[in-house]
Formats: C-alpha cells, structure tokens, sequence
C-alpha cells in the first residue's frame, strides 16, 4: 500500500531525468537528495516544485548517505530507486496493493544493454539494516526475494521500445519470467568488488596516491573494518551531515571528499565521530 513506503532518489545534475523517474513512481511519498555541480537544482526545483528536495553532500557514491536518508523517512518502508531505473508494471501494482510484512525485500533488476539482471536490497524496513558505507552493499541479513516478474528495470529509455522490455514488464507466471530470463544467460551476481572495504580506488589505495601514508593507511582501513565507513565518520547522525554540507556544499566532491574526512578524523580534526 502506498502509505507504507516511502520512495528514495539519489541524483546528480539532472533534474529532467530525476523529475522523469519521481513522476514514473506515481506516489506522493517521494524525497530526492539531490547534489548539483552548477544551478540546476533551481531548474530541479522550478520543473518539480511539488517534489521533497533535500540537498546532499558528493561522495561519489550514495550508500553512505543512506542512513541518514532514513531520518527524513517517516513510512515504515523504504524503496531505493535510481533515475535511470524503471519499476515494472507488476511491481508497481504489486508495492501500491499488498500489505508488507517482511524487513528486507531483494528485487531482481533487470540490466538493459545485456538483458541480465542481479538480485539487489531495494525495498527495506526502516531501521532494519545498519549500513556500513560500501559501494553495491548487500547487507548480509535475512530477506525474501520477490518473484522476477516484480522487477526494476534499468535503463528505461532504450528498453521500453523493445521486445525485451514488453516480454519482461507484461504480467507473467514466475515459471514463464524464469524460462524468459534463463534464455538470456543470467547470472546471479553480487554487485561490488569482493576487496577487505569495498571501497572505491581512491579510498582503497590512498597510500598509493599519497594520499595518507602507509601507517595512516592501515590504521584508517582497520577501523573501517571494525566500525564501518557510516559509523566511522558518523554519517548516521544528522548533525554531522549537515556540518559536512555546512563546510563543503552539496555539491559533487567524490570519494576525495571521504579521503579528506577520514584524514582529518585519524589527525583529530574536523568533524568528531563516535566509536560505540
């Protein structure tokens, strides 16, 4: 049921693209935390003036942010979506009529250009997964996979005038989408690099762009082990991400801007984090 969820939308600098996939959603309950790089969250704002904005910081990537997404969430359930993705018809009948009981829901995204898809954490109660920062995270919990036919559908635009797309989004019989789905090669991949942090280069080998020195660098990487990137720089309290944006904007930095933070956190400047 619609009540129960709340929709969320990471974008950078495209406000068409990301007022396409809000209106696509066909909820009321829709926030985009939006990062611009030039003025165009005023354009963000002038196309979609009934939309929720919230500007946000740019680490390059958004899992780190959603903890502290989840505090503008007032629903029970979250779904995580991206402006180039597309919910099939039967997953949107699907989240817009039944009653939700489970606390995480893993939905099979379909990959346009290889007609292959992964298996993904879109759909989750709030609260019900701590999340550690990491690029693709998959949290290592229990969940139920909706049929395949309940899917997203990445990449909507070269999709949608295909067969491909009018196969997958018509309402099938799950045997029937396996059968479809299986003729394509799918594989059941995790999204992410597998290395100790599943961080992105520029974090991973920070010693090696000189960025920290090779003492720093195992000290910051074994307390990322232990607390996590979100719990490390604190980036599930508000405070601190309002104190980020404060003193860098919400604009687009990338992960230079996480290197930085984790610097002045190991040199105890900047801002303070718990280690609980």
């Amino acid at each position: 049921m619609e009540d129960q969820i709340t929709f969320i939308i990471f974008s950078m600098d495209s406000p068409e693209e990301t007022n396409e996939c809000a209106k696509a959603l066909k909820s009321k309950n829709v926030i985009v935390f939006y990062t611009s790089s030039n003025q165009d969250l005023e354009r963000l704002k002038s196309i979609a003036p009934e939309l929720r904005i919230i500007p946000a910081p740019g680490f390059g990537y958004p899992e780190p942010l959603r903890p502290w997404a989840e505090s503008f969430v007032s629903t029970q359930y979250i779904f995580i979506i991206d402006t180039d993705e597309r919910m099939s018809d039967s997953l949107s009948s699907f989240i817009f009529s039944e009653t939700l009981n489970e606390n995480i829901y893993k939905i099979f995204r379909v990959e346009s250009s290889r007609e292959s898809g992964t298996w993904q954490t879109r759909l989750y109660k709030k609260g019900s997964i701590e999340w550690r920062g990491l690029v693709h995270e998959q949290p290592r919990k229990r969940s139920i996979k909706l049929p395949k036919n309940l899917m997203i559908l990445h990449n909507d635009k070269s999709l949608k005038h295909s067969r491909t797309y009018n196969r997958l989004n018509a309402f099938m019989p799950q045997s029937t989408i396996e059968v479809i789905i299986r003729s394509f090669g799918v594989g059941f991949i995790l999204a992410g690099p597998k290395a100790i942090l599943q961080l992105p280069e520029t974090i991973k080998n920070v010693s090696k762009q000189k960025h920290l020195s090779t003492k720093e660098d195992k000290e910051i990487r074994r307390k990322i082990k232990r607390y996590g990137l979100v719990k490390y720089l604190d980036l599930d309290n508000p405070e601190t991400i309002n104190s980020i944006i404060s003193k860098y904007g919400a604009v687009y930095h990338g992960t230079d801007l996480l290197v930085e933070l984790m610097r002045n956190k190991h040199s105890g400047q900047g801002i303070r984090v718990s280690e609980k």
